[in-house]
């Protein structure tokens, strides 16, 4: 009797190992980006209020802005901050900086911590900034 009590726990402890492991190679293949998971953003570039480039991109819902901005446009970055897009460069002498929003909201984390989210409109502009 003791044998199959130990028989049984030693199988129900396997199987529960089993069902906790991680994912196998075939389920690791089903997380392939698919129709489903494509979604649409909006990215506009603006220079002085003026813009220069308005583009509707579709990628993936786990990728970063930052990503994306380099597999569409030419990109510069120093230190993790935009520092030209498409040769539009900022000046520091003359205060001009790179800022975004996202839907008309001042972007709170730099482009390569912002996950997109479908329909999302990103607006890049290029101001000059005045010191108060």
């Amino acid at each position: 009797m003791k044998k199959i009590k130990f028989l049984v726990i030693s199988l129900l402890l396997v199987f529960s190992l089993v069902a906790c492991s991680t994912k196998t190679n075939t389920e690791k293949e089903t997380n392939i980006p698919t129709e489903n998971n494509t979604i649409t953003v909006n990215i506009i570039l603006e220079e002085d209020k003026q813009e220069f480039a308005n583009e509707e991109i579709e990628t993936t819902e786990d990728k970063n802005l930052l990503s994306l901005l380099k597999d569409n446009f030419e990109i510069v970055e120093s230190d993790g901050f935009i520092t030209s897009i498409n040769g539009r460069e900022q000046d520091e002498n003359e205060g001009k900086y790179w800022t975004y929003t996202v839907n008309n909201e001042y972007a709170t984390t730099g482009a390569g911590e912002y996950i997109l989210k479908n329909k999302d409109t990103i607006v890049f502009s290029l101001e000059k900034f005045e010191n108060e």
